[in-house]
């Protein structure tokens, strides 16, 4: 094969892998989000034995979406292979694919297999159909999947290509292991024995529906036999016809010898295979009519909550004037600020591999801003989780106009300004040798914030470990005054009229304590004088970890609090229609001669 052919193959698979991969992992994880949130919404999703097999499925797609197609598209697609840098990385990419991958198709057969069960006319076949032996079933695919996974993580390592090479490869070291995951997983477990199984028991679903006596069962449970069969049929047929490529190619590109030709082929046909497993969410809209009714109470207030917080607590008077919603306000701006600016920016390095702009103006407004936004959201937190000690337990600092000015407003606008003087000062006006490199992530210059030995120590303190340390700490703290005031003191405790303050603080606290909070003891250990070559490449991880945080915010909120969810469901219209029903009272005589008889009344239930 000539040189241009080879280059035009590699360029064209780039190409597709760049283009089709990325909307799939946008449309993807979005769909599974959704798809989520409509079955755990609704309660007759969630009694159905098929229903939970979709879930599990659902969650498990979602995962490898999450975990697998960013490192696969940074590979094939900027062929760039992230992974060979930490052993970490290289061995939870094999760990998780296969994990993923086979509790997904385990699922998906599993809820074949269940509606072939619940349309079968033999009443032992059909009591096979529960929810109980579902989580059963759903308990032991999980746990063997997981020991399956124990040899890829064993024998999944980063080697160089030769000795005289400085290319790394993440690969699997065991030989003979390496033919089985070719052979045995990639070919039989996620091509041929999951194929096989959807087609048989697809026809008999099919051959079962077509001789169908309906059995004698609610009406509403019968409509959902009949969505749920509908939708396991249509989600079989199309995964048959993209996994049946796949299949077929790779056995070509492993039994012949392998080319750019056949290496495009396989690209193209895991790209197929990877909008299949994106693409359940909207399957399930197309096919039934139950889920679309569904997706429309739950779509608007789980895609737009993030503006929906912010808007709400400013126009609403109630919101507003409430002291604890105050610095929730100063977060969610600060946060939305930080996602339109640095994650934007940082999105468009990642795919160009330079700056948006290549000018100093830029790159120093880029680390400021990432600098002092993020910061000013972590030590509003901190204040948060201190003030509402004040606010439940010490109300005598909000008691009168001064107080609330000098705890309350004056600390407000000191953590919420502070990050923004500092880090001018850090940026602007202390000199900075280091070079603009607008080739590197926020052009290379974010160690210009730790030049000075006395400014960094302060930076790593003060402005890092000190904040994060105070969200947990004083959030636990909150938890236990709280239980001790209700419980152990035997003292009236007003619960209902702090709960929403209590919430809202433990709801971000609880961000922080999962996503912040191990990295920072790493920081910590650091500061100290501890080794960077301690846990370095979990240190790594919880660092880029901690920039979800202003991400989720808006989302911890919206699912969390009551309020918002009834105030959004009511403006947005989606009502519940009240459930009415006519009941049988007791019949008493009516002695009246007048009125002689019975009567029976009419009373609203709900």
């Amino acid at each position: 094969m000539s040189t241009s052919s080879i280059s035009f193959y590699t360029y064209l698979s780039q190409q597709i892998t760049i283009y089709s991969c990325i909307p799939t992992l946008i449309l993807g994880v979005l769909g599974g989000l959704l798809s989520l949130i409509v079955f755990l919404s609704l309660r007759t999703f969630r009694e159905s034995s098929c229903a939970f097999y979709l879930i599990v499925m659902s969650l498990a797609n979602l995962i490898h979406l999450l975990v697998w197609l960013p490192g696969y598209i940074i590979i094939n697609g900027f062929g760039y292979d992230w992974s060979v840098h930490s052993v970490f990385f290289c061995k939870s990419r094999f760990y998780f694919f296969q994990l993923c991958l086979l509790v997904s198709y385990t699922s998906i057969c599993f809820a074949m297999i269940d509606q072939f069960l619940s349309t079968s006319s033999n009443p032992s076949l059909h009591r096979l159909c529960n929810i109980k032996l579902a989580r059963y079933a759903t308990i032991a695919s999980v746990i063997v999947s997981l020991l399956h996974g124990t040899p890829f993580a064993l024998y999944s390592n980063v080697i160089s290509l030769s000795l005289d090479s400085n290319q790394l490869l993440c690969v699997l070291t065991n030989k003979i292991f390496g033919i089985y995951f070719n052979v045995g997983f990639i070919l039989v477990f996620i091509g041929v024995l999951p194929l096989t199984i959807m087609i048989i028991f697809g026809l008999l679903t099919y051959n079962n529906i077509k001789n169908l006596a309906y059995r004698t069962v609610p009406l509403v449970r019968r409509e959902l036999d009949k969505q749920l069969t509908r939708m396991v049929l249509v989600q079989v047929i199309f995964n048959s016809i993209v996994l049946l490529p796949y299949v077929i190619v790779f056995i070509t590109t492993f039994y012949l010898p392998s080319d750019n030709f056949n290496l495009f082929l396989l690209i193209l046909s895991i790209n197929l295979h990877t909008v299949a497993l994106a693409s359940l969410f909207y399957i399930y809209v197309c096919v039934s009519r139950r889920f679309r009714q569904q997706f429309k109470h739950v779509f608007l207030p789980s895609t737009l909550c993030s503006i929906f917080n912010i808007y709400y607590l400013l126009t609403k008077r109630t919101y507003r004037e409430e002291l604890s919603n105050h610095v929730i306000i100063f977060i969610l701006i600060f946060a939305l600020f930080f996602t339109l600016t640095d994650t934007v920016w940082c999105i468009f390095y990642y795919h160009t591999n330079s700056s948006l702009l290549s000018t100093p103006a830029f790159c120093l407004t880029w680390i400021y801003l990432d600098f002092a936004v993020f910061t000013s959201v972590i030590m509003l937190t901190a204040w948060a989780s201190i003030e509402r000690h004040m606010l439940i337990f010490h109300q005598n600092f909000s008691a009168t106009p001064l107080r609330r000015l000098m705890f309350h407003y004056v600390p407000l606008m000191i953590f919420a300004i502070y990050p923004f003087i500092y880090y001018f000062i850090v940026f602007f006006l202390i000199p900075c040798d280091i070079p603009f490199d607008y080739n590197q992530l926020r052009c290379g210059i974010g160690s210009c914030a730790y030049v000075d030995t006395s400014f960094a120590l302060w930076d790593s303190i003060v402005n890092s470990i000190l904040p994060i340390f105070a969200i947990v700490l004083f959030s636990f703290a909150l938890i236990v005054r709280v239980w001790y005031s209700k419980y152990r003191m035997g003292q009236r405790f007003p619960w209902r009229n702090y709960r929403k303050m209590l919430f809202q603080l433990l709801s971000i606290s609880f961000l922080y304590f999962v996503l912040a909070f191990p990295a920072m003891v790493l920081y910590t250990a650091y500061t100290a004088g501890v080794s960077y070559d301690v846990g370095a490449d979990f240190f790594e991880i919880g660092i880029y970890l901690i920039s979800f945080i202003a991400l989720l915010t808006p989302f911890v909120l919206i699912v969390l609090l009551p309020e918002f969810r009834a105030t959004i469901r009511k403006i947005i219209g989606f009502f519940r229609r009240e459930k009415h029903a006519v009941v049988p009272q007791a019949m008493p005589i009516n002695r009246l001669r007048d009125y002689p008889g019975v009567y029976v009344t009419r009373t609203d239930l709900f």
